[in-house]
């Protein structure tokens, strides 16, 4: 048992040291009394008095106050008891001492494995609750006849001195996984308290016999450094502990982050397609891991595999999305899929709110191997240059303008609502209005002959607040005269007067293409 601070004039009262540890010989019960036998390990340390000051406040600057002889247990006259051992009631064990450590005999199993290992911590980042268990040491246990097991984690003094500070904790966590490692606390069937001390005991109960269980050890707050632990594993049926087996053959980690640029926000923000993007190609059918992690605690982090091969996507329909991870999650995510087809995709990383900045790592796991590559940041390293808008009035759906290449380029258009007319009252009481679905097409010929040479979100309409995108392609100055730049709108609210388009090009040179001017367009 462990005492609490405690002055000088009480020490001197009560016969405690302070901050000092006891040890517990006996424990009996004499007259329906509780009590302690208490040993003080110190050779010549003080003993319990059997008394307590008159008064609780504590002054060292006062004289001694008169002390009242509270029941002294008859027990304490016994004349073996050596010096600094004595007995102690229950109430005044409460009352004194902040602390008691409860000891164990490993003895008591039949079968105990140990197993050793060092975690380095030097390179991560700041420890957090919300960090994931991507780098954590992870163990398989499981026992030969169903029963119970004990986990003890000891973490080691470093040069036989000891090394842990109050705001230093470790902890152990238990997953039904197979023995295979986890990435998130997510749904693990026994949780261990986090504390400051050195060792933690796990006790699991109603464990089936040869079954694997993952083991995590957990810390918060410990020091960058590498640290030393052993794991212990106790029971009764012949017990087997080793490293948790990866699941997934290869690794590809890259570094990126949110800026001013590129903090886009979730998939409903107009400018979710400024988050960072990045392209993957799988060689071959695989399943496949990805893990978003920040040491920004307060973002809430997304991450989303989506057929884009490999380019820029500017707004994400649910077809497009092959998989994702689900929730906005703060400090990590993690999107997994069971079979991921061989090619090329696109990766979307993006926090929860726009504007929110930080770095981040991404990490793809998967049994084939796998490119990785950080895509340009929208527009960049290409020449912008914004038209005359588009405007559309009533019921008009389609507008075209020719489109006239000067030489060879390479060339994407991007179209995106500025402006809606014929407002009515709930729009300006601030309801939100519909817009309309609208595709941008680049175009050779007119009528029957037409021919589309690009379109943007794949053919399909978006009423996105992003706007549309066509994504690149190269334009020849044989096209002089043939070429026509189209926005079509399939659905138009009906109290919409008008609407007006932003429309702007990106180019690898200047003065490359010109655009004349807009004008009614019938699709024969």
């Amino acid at each position: 048992m462990g005492t609490g601070k405690i002055s000088n004039r009480t020490e001197r009262a009560i016969g405690l040291a302070g901050e000092h540890d006891y040890a517990v010989l006996d424990m009996r019960e004499v007259d329906g009394q509780k009590l302690m036998l208490v040993k003080n390990p110190w050779c010549e340390g003080m003993s319990w008095k059997g008394s307590i000051p008159r008064s609780p406040v504590d002054n060292e600057g006062e004289e001694d106050e008169e002390v009242l002889p509270s029941s002294r247990d008859l027990l304490n006259s016994d004349d073996e008891l050596t010096p600094g051992t004595f007995w102690m009631d229950l109430n005044s064990v409460m009352q004194y001492f902040e602390s008691i450590y409860l000891n164990w005999n490993p003895g008591l199993f039949s079968y105990r494995q140990d197993i050793h290992f060092a975690w380095d911590l030097s390179a991560s980042s700041p420890s957090s609750k919300f960090k994931s268990f991507g780098n954590h040491q992870q163990f398989r246990m499981s026992v030969a006849s169903p029963g119970t097991a004990w986990l003890l984690l000891n973490r080691h003094f470093k040069d036989g001195k000891e090394n842990v500070h109050p705001s230093e904790y470790i902890s152990l966590y238990v997953f039904d996984n197979h023995g295979a490692k986890v990435y998130l606390s997510d749904g693990a069937i026994q949780r261990g308290p986090f504390v400051d001390s050195p060792q933690t005991l796990l006790r699991l109960d109603n464990l089936e016999a040869d079954k694997r269980y993952t083991i995590v050890p957990v810390e918060q707050d410990l020091t960058q450094a590498t640290h030393t632990f052993t794991l212990s594993a106790f029971a009764n049926a012949r017990i087997t502990i080793d490293e948790a087996p990866n699941k997934y053959r290869c690794q590809n980690v890259v570094s990126s982050s949110w800026t001013e640029e590129t903090a886009g926000g979730n998939a409903h923000s107009p400018t979710y397609s400024q988050n960072p993007q990045f392209s993957i190609t799988v060689a071959a059918r695989t399943p496949i891991a990805l893990l978003l992690e920040t040491a920004m605690e307060q973002l809430h982090v997304h991450v989303k595999l989506v057929h884009g091969r490999g380019s820029r996507v500017q707004a994400v329909r649910s077809k497009d999305i092959v998989f994702d991870s689900k929730d906005y999650r703060r400090g990590c995510a993690l999107a997994q899929f069971a079979e991921l087809d061989a090619g090329t995709y696109t990766i979307v990383c993006s926090t929860f709110e726009a504007g929110q900045k930080g770095n981040f790592k991404l990490r793809v796991d998967s049994n084939a191997a796998t490119q990785l590559s950080l895509l340009p940041r929208q527009g960049a390293g290409r020449l912008r240059r914004a038209w005359a808008k588009a405007a559309f009035e009533g019921q008009q759906r389609i507008l075209a303008a020719p489109i006239a290449p000067r030489r060879l380029t390479k060339l994407d258009v991007f179209v995106k609502q500025v402006q809606q007319t014929g407002v009515h009252e709930t729009a300006r009481m601030g309801q939100r209005r519909e817009r309309s679905m609208i595709r941008v097409t680049l175009e050779i010929g007119k009528g029957p002959e037409r021919r589309i040479l690009i379109a943007s979100s794949n053919g399909e309409y978006s009423d996105s607040s992003a706007g549309v995108r066509t994504g690149e392609i190269d334009l020849s100055p044989q096209e002089v005269g043939k070429a026509w730049l189209v926005i079509e709108r399939m659905f138009t609210p009906a109290d919409l007067e008008g609407e007006i388009f932003q429309v702007e090009t990106f180019t690898d040179a200047p003065d490359t293409v010109d655009i004349g001017v807009w004008r009614r367009w019938e699709v024969d």
